[in-house]
């Protein structure tokens, strides 16, 4: 017959692991937390952590069905949707400023991201055509051209190009394709759905982070 109910079956196991520790309590490790602290100190961090992953997997939510009334909030300083941003975030009232600030930056790093862009989209590029040993060129460029180019063509209309990412297909994308000499079309159809497949990287996590460090 099983004597323990099962909140006590949790405090014995819970000691049980606490037990190897205890050897290690005296004075040559007073470093290590008390054997009773650390359980409830690891128990702590995972509430906390699953709360936050809570937290982040909302403001995600938010921040995709939001984007574009967001970033013009942000761009002009305040608005309805960014006070709901801060709110779901649990953004603090002081911090929130700094948030804007993060999110308006002169790099354009948050909601105008070309740099970003041009790392993702280069580093897929890649992926597609393996480096020719002899020339060590990724489909007749260097790694810094295609950057460079990728990096350029996104500063030129930003928006275009996110959108036809978004979507997956588009004149801008195609235009992309054409510059970086992706010629046949089942070719163009991977980088296609590669790039649709970066989107939420590309352009709404620099926003989600933006918003959670400010927390």
């Amino acid at each position: 017959m099983n004597l323990l109910n099962p909140c006590q079956r949790l405090i014995l196991v819970i000691l049980m692991l606490s037990i190897p520790l205890a050897g290690c309590s005296g004075k040559n490790a007073s470093h290590l937390p008390s054997v009773f602290e650390l359980p409830g100190a690891a128990i702590g961090a995972v509430f906390e952590n699953t709360r936050y992953k809570a937290r982040r997997k909302k403001v995600s939510a938010f921040v995709k069905d939001n984007y574009v009334r967001l970033r013009k909030d942000a761009d002009n300083g305040a608005g309805e949707v960014l006070e709901q941003a801060f709110s779901v975030a649990k953004v603090r009232a002081d911090k929130r400023s700094q948030a804007l600030d993060i999110m308006t930056n002169k790099d354009g790093m948050t909601f105008r991201n070309s740099v970003v862009v041009a790392n993702r989209v280069t580093r897929l590029y890649s992926q597609l055509y393996p480096v020719k040993r002899a020339d060590k060129k990724i489909n007749g460029f260097t790694y810094p051209e295609i950057n460079s180019l990728v990096l350029a063509f996104s500063q030129e209309d930003f928006e275009a190009l996110r959108l036809s990412i978004k979507q997956g297909s588009g004149a801008r994308l195609d235009a992309l394709a054409t510059m970086l000499k992706i010629q046949s079309s089942q070719e163009r159809r991977q980088f296609n759905l590669k790039a649709q497949a970066l989107y939420e990287a590309i352009y709404l996590e620099p926003v989600v982070v933006a918003l959670m460090v400010s927390s």
